[in-house]
């Protein structure tokens, strides 16, 4: 149980150092991309510790949806700006 809290912040912590990442290297299209390709394996690192943790299933709902349906957004809005920069 234990474990899987450390795992659960340790990939937090991750995602968020890598999104700032993403937003400081802005101006560098392929830095940022790197960044938020980075990101998924934390991510996805945290939706399995997220969904092992014994929580009420409303908080785990929430955590879920808010720090990776945020995350989610964010990234897909570098995605996009990444391709347009391109074309």
């Amino acid at each position: 149980m234990k474990f899987h809290k450390i795992g659960l912040g340790l990939s937090m912590l991750l995602s968020i150092l890598f999104m700032i990442g993403s937003f400081l290297y802005r101006e560098e299209p392929l830095s940022s991309f790197a960044f938020i390709l980075y990101m998924v394996i934390p991510g996805l690192m945290g939706i399995y510790f997220t969904n092992c943790l014994t929580m009420i299933n409303y908080q785990k709902g929430f955590l879920l949806v808010v720090n990776y349906g945020f995350a989610t957004a964010m990234s897909l809005m570098r995605v996009i700006e990444f391709i347009s920069s391109k074309l």
